[in-house]
């Protein structure tokens, strides 16, 4: 019982000491900046148009932003949760300071396109760990200069290369 005992306290140590607070810190500035941009360039009708009754204020929508940032980023969160990505501090202060940056209008008449994830400076946020000839389960995963070869048989099993 005491080897059982000692053997799960091994499993489990990893786990208690991992860093995730950046990850949370990520995903909480861009929602923040994405309400923050709603309500700067949206009247009040637009949002609730957008959004419903759901919000009304910027702190409000904060909780739904991260929410759906969780949901856009599920793999890339987990990958970085696991130790297989990070989030590159650098690229991170980048897409912010785009998302900061962006019109409410592009031009007159033109529709408004609120900062997402997939403006230039936010797509390569995160950072492969995952080194040559160990398993890999997304694409971009790997350290840099390798790539996941998936195995085409097995959904979401490769190996970096």
């Amino acid at each position: 019982m005491k080897r059982i005992l000692v053997l799960c306290s091994l499993v489990l140590v990893p786990a208690c000491g991992s860093d995730t607070s950046g990850i949370d810190d990520f995903v909480e500035s861009i929602a923040t900046q994405q309400c923050a941009w709603e309500f700067r360039c949206c009247t009040d009708a637009e949002i609730k148009t957008q959004d419903g009754t759901k919000y009304a204020t910027q702190d409000a929508c904060v909780p739904y932003h991260r929410l759906a940032l969780a949901d856009e980023l599920y793999a890339s969160l987990l990958a970085a949760r696991q130790g297989r990505m990070r989030i590159d501090h650098s690229k991170e202060k980048a897409c912010l300071a785009q998302m900061t940056s962006m019109a409410c209008n592009a031009k007159p008449g033109m529709t408004t396109t609120p900062p997402t994830m997939a403006l230039d400076a936010c797509a390569a946020v995160f950072t492969g760990l995952t080194p040559v000839g160990h398993e890999c389960e997304l694409a971009n995963e790997c350290v840099k200069g390798a790539h996941c070869a998936l195995d085409k048989l097995a959904a979401a099993n490769g190996v970096c290369t």
